[in-house]
């Protein structure tokens, strides 16, 4: 039964789907900027750049989940700018810097993905296969990013806040986050499976810091995450 649901979602009912999903991002973005206007903790302009970027962070990871290969970078790039303005108004200056890496492989992704060969005969992304020695690479370059980002990251400002808890939460999402999205852009399919708890402690430090409108998004970009390991796998098996 599950597997015909995610049949229909991913296949002939994608685009209805997406229309719910999506619809449910904007009724919500606005609720929750509505809310952080009333309380005047932040300024209009502000709390309008966040949603806006908010938006574009929702068209990114759907259209990037799909496997288009155009569309999700570009919109991704844009995002990516917003976040790092929004999360350096809330202090989570480790999101900040996980936003730039994004965007920079973002423009890897653009430049890759829409190569002939990494694309199907539809034009969508191919996944590529996986192996053990880049699995313990991955692990290797976390390990390694912890501990130097563990003893210089607040000397380098990476944190600007004096709770523990943010602090390594910020320093957990920066480095898990690269992981994921260098996985991503390499087009493995597990990726997906780090975005899952990348947007977990995301949504964490959204909440803890206020910022609800991102702290929301985290929430559907896990249900994203779920119809993208459906889709990449399902890919990557033919």
């Amino acid at each position: 039964m599950f597997i015909r649901f995610f049949d229909y979602i991913t296949g002939r009912g994608s685009l209805k789907h997406t229309f719910v999903w999506f619809s449910t991002a904007v009724v919500l973005t606005v609720y929750a900027a509505y809310q952080t206007i009333l309380s005047g903790e932040k300024s209009l302009m502000d709390v309008i750049l966040f949603s806006i970027t908010a938006l574009l962070g929702y068209l990114s990871v759907v259209t990037l989940a799909f496997r288009k290969p155009l569309s999700g970078n570009i919109f991704g790039m844009t995002a990516n700018v917003g976040e790092m303005y929004s999360q350096f108004q809330f202090r989570n200056l480790g999101m900040v810097f996980s936003a730039a890496y994004y965007l920079c492989f973002h423009v890897v992704g653009l430049l890759t993905w829409t190569k002939r060969e990494n694309q199907d005969e539809d034009g969508l992304v191919k996944t590529s296969k996986t192996n053990l020695g880049f699995i313990l690479f991955t692990v290797l370059s976390g390990f390694i990013g912890c501990i130097i980002l563990y003893f210089y990251g607040s000397r380098w400002g990476l944190v600007l806040d004096d709770t523990p808890v943010l602090f390594y939460l910020n320093i957990l999402a920066f480095i898990i986050g690269i992981l994921s999205q260098m996985a991503m852009i390499l087009r493995k399919a597990w990726s997906w499976y780090m975005w899952l708890v990348s947007n977990f402690i995301w949504f964490l430090i959204n909440y803890m810091s206020g910022n609800y409108i991102f702290m929301i998004q985290s929430v559907l970009y896990e249900w994203n995450c779920i119809l993208a390991i459906y889709i990449w796998y399902k890919e990557s098996r033919r």
